[in-house]
């Protein structure tokens, strides 16, 4: 007995198997096999940065003193441009303060002025009557001790 052709299905159509072609292969071009290169290890350099806080904090706190210092010297050479203007205002004021005291010593005679003030009815100090008044005047501050002065310049300076 015979056996029975199996079935065999080319695409969408069946056909027996006695008749089936077997499909061409095309020939698989042999590759050259390449030379087995394996890949170089490339060493990494860790760049590891270290903080200390204290330190970060110490950069900061010198960077806003020195923005302090700065302030500081700028009001400090405002100030003193200032005084300089005053204290040549003063010896101005005190130059014509003499200038006038002269013309004003200059431009009398205390005889004249002596007869003037009797025929006015003025009399002289020694027989004037005296009267006395007990007043109580007020003590002065005392001047800053050097420890007000320190505590004084640094809230100046942080102000």
């Amino acid at each position: 007995m015979d056996r029975k052709p199996d079935i065999q299905y080319v695409h969408q159509f069946y056909i027996y198997g006695s008749e089936a072609t077997a499909p061409e292969l095309k020939p698989v071009p042999k590759k050259k096999r390449q030379k087995l290169v394996l890949p170089v290890p490339k060493i990494e350099k860790n760049i590891n940065i270290y903080f200390d806080i204290a330190s970060v904090c110490g950069i900061a706190v010198a960077c806003v003193m020195m923005i302090l210092m700065t302030v500081g010297i700028y009001q400090l050479s405002a100030v003193q441009q200032e005084y300089n203007r005053m204290e040549s205002y003063v010896i101005s004021l005190q130059n014509e303060n003499l200038a006038l005291d002269r013309t004003y010593h200059a431009g009398f005679d205390a005889d004249d002025v002596y007869e003037k003030a009797t025929a006015l009815g003025m009399i002289p100090v020694e027989q004037a009557r005296t009267v006395s008044i007990r007043a109580d005047i007020p003590q002065p501050e005392p001047a800053p001790t050097l420890w007000e002065n320190i505590c004084w310049f640094f809230s100046q300076w942080f102000a």
